[in-house]
């Protein structure tokens, strides 16, 4: 059991880098990102900076998410992704736990 918790500590903090690096490569098209607790694992929202939809930033997202999801060195990550357009923090927080988030965010 120690060794699931460390192995989920080490591979968290390996996930978070990797979130991180892949926000800095779409700096341009988000203005916050999230990671939260769920009820099923980890969600990892991005909050996009304009309203549209955006075919090509849902699939870099999901090429992100298979990404992580078939990546053997987070075998103890369940993580999620989700694309919000621009809201207002009311509708984003709905998807947020209100105790356990990490939030990203950048200068532009």
């Amino acid at each position: 059991m120690a060794h699931d918790r460390d192995a989920f500590v080490e591979q968290f903090g390996s996930v978070l880098g990797r979130l991180a690096q892949w926000l800095r490569e779409h700096a341009k098209t988000f203005s916050r990102a999230f990671v939260t607790v769920r009820e099923s694992g980890l969600l990892f929202v991005v909050l996009r900076d304009n309203a549209g939809f955006d075919p090509d930033f849902e699939d870099e997202l999901t090429d992100l998410d298979l990404e992580i999801a078939q990546n053997p060195r987070f075998d103890h990550i369940d993580l999620n992704v989700l694309s919000l357009p621009r809201s207002s923090k009311t509708a984003y927080s709905s998807f947020l736990h209100p105790e356990y988030t990490w939030v990203f965010q950048h200068g532009k």
